[in-house]
């Protein structure tokens, strides 16, 4: 039973850095452009378009 606890505890905390991850790339943003710079995109970290 000790081991399923220690395991219990451990799932937690990769829990708590997934969210914390999470939040850092919803800070991210990435810009790509094509077309010698006709075509220029700014998307956040969740994928979400910001900005064309």
């Amino acid at each position: 039973m000790k081991d399923l606890g220690a395991m219990m505890k451990q799932v937690q905390q990769m829990q708590s850095r997934m969210q914390d991850m999470q939040a850092k790339l919803g800070q991210m943003t990435v810009t790509g452009q094509s077309g010698g710079g006709l075509v220029k995109v700014t998307l956040n970290g969740k994928g979400m378009l910001t900005q064309t």
